[in-house]
């Protein structure tokens, strides 16, 4: 579940050919569902309509990620030349780190994204039930594609370790 539609079809196509790749029959949001499906609040008539059409597609579970959360972050930059001098003098102490005064790039701002996977079963005659959930924190990316990737690749160890997928 995201809003940005390209990064949401880059993150599908791949984990889809992740899973795929250890034997899970799985297929994207956006080859099911009308492109129109995310573009308004659904009620729970709808979303169990959604459930029920799935059951005749033969599906039996239906995996959601989602970024539920940031946070911004400030970091200073690490300087440390002689560690044993470092702070046993007032002067090592403060000329270490005065570039606080007037380097603006002395603290580094970032944001972490708290994102959640989960994967429910989806069984004839019973209740959506939450079978497995994970949750991962994603530091700003420089690249996204190699954010995507190893955020797969972390789900899906996590998702083999809790015996959800084989």
């Amino acid at each position: 579940m995201i809003q940005d539609d390209s990064a949401r079809m880059e993150y599908e196509t791949k984990f889809v050919e992740v899973l795929k790749e250890k034997g899970v029959d799985a297929v994207r949001s956006i080859d099911l569902f009308d492109v129109e499906f995310t573009s308004a609040k659904r009620t729970e008539k709808e979303l169990e309509e959604v459930e029920q059409q799935l059951l005749d597609k033969g599906f039996d579970a239906i995996l959601v990620s989602k970024v539920v959360g940031t946070e911004n972050r400030r970091t200073f930059k690490e300087h440390i030349n002689d560690v044993d001098k470092m702070f046993m003098r007032f002067t090592n102490d403060y000329l270490e780190h005065q570039e606080i005064y007037y380097d603006p790039e002395y603290y580094e701002t970032f944001n972490i994204y708290h994102s959640e996977t989960s994967l429910y079963c989806i069984c004839v005659g019973k209740e959506i039930e939450l079978i497995w959930r994970g949750e991962v924190d994603v530091t700003e990316p420089a690249n996204v594609n190699k954010a995507i990737d190893t955020y797969i690749k972390v789900v899906t160890k996590s998702m083999g370790e809790h015996d959800v997928i084989f």
